[in-house]
């Protein structure tokens, strides 16, 4: 799913992994254990502002759910986009 998107896949932990992941004493092979690939079924994709590709801004509004159309005319509106669609 992830590379309809974007050409690196992230690592997605489990949240029961959290704990092994940031402990400094987890061995190199449990940490092994933890690079694999997280199931497509349990991830959604869906459109979002391009607010999102601004490092600056950290709000609700980049996980948003947008409709294709109007998020292109309201980004125009606020300045996110130029005349061509381009960020």
């Amino acid at each position: 799913m992830c590379a309809t998107v974007h050409d690196r896949m992230p690592l997605i932990l489990m949240e029961e992994d959290f704990a092994a992941w940031l402990d400094l004493t987890t061995s190199p092979q449990a940490v092994d254990a933890l690079l694999r690939p997280y199931a497509a079924a349990e991830m959604e994709s869906y459109p979002v502002s391009m607010a999102v590709n601004n490092l600056r801004n950290e709000t609700a509004e980049c996980v948003e759910r947008v409709e294709v159309g109007v998020a292109v005319e309201s980004q125009l509106t606020l300045g996110l986009l130029d005349f061509e669609g381009q960020p």
